[in-house]
């Protein structure tokens, strides 16, 4: 359970780092649209109002994450194994959200590139070795 709180924990914290540096919209441009491909186009990323409340968001939930796992290392077993519950749950979430929102953002025929398609292997990846780690301790 160690090895899992520890990865969860140290990805979240540099997924966060990296969210933080995406308030950039010259750095979101290179992440998202040249570097991951997750957004199509040839237009360069530029930030609105509402993308920065969802990156401030993504940010502190990324924050979160990385603390509730890093400290649950020391904690008592059932509260990490309750954590570990969380992160499964949560991923499976993220991952049912991502599908939906590749299918309506297609269906709508906006610019979804090809980049999206890593949250459909990454979450579904860590909320089943989530829930793997929370059956098996």
């Amino acid at each position: 359970m160690t090895t899992y709180l520890s990865f969860i924990g140290m990805v979240n914290a540099l997924g966060a780092a990296l969210l933080l540096a995406c308030f950039s919209d010259r750095v979101a441009d290179v992440v998202l649209r040249r570097g991951a491909y997750i957004i199509a186009g040839d237009a360069p990323v530029t930030h609105t109002p509402h993308s920065r409340v969802w990156l401030a968001w993504a940010t502190i939930g990324a924050v979160v994450f990385a603390g509730w796992n890093l400290a649950a290392r020391a904690w008592p077993a059932d509260i990490a194994r309750t954590i570990v519950l969380g992160d499964a749950v949560a991923y499976g979430l993220f991952w049912v959200f991502a599908v939906v929102g590749t299918i309506a953002r297609r269906r709508a025929g906006s610019g979804v590139g090809p980049g999206i398609l890593a949250g459909h292997l990454l979450w579904p990846a860590q909320g089943g070795w989530g829930a793997w780690v929370w059956a098996t301790t």
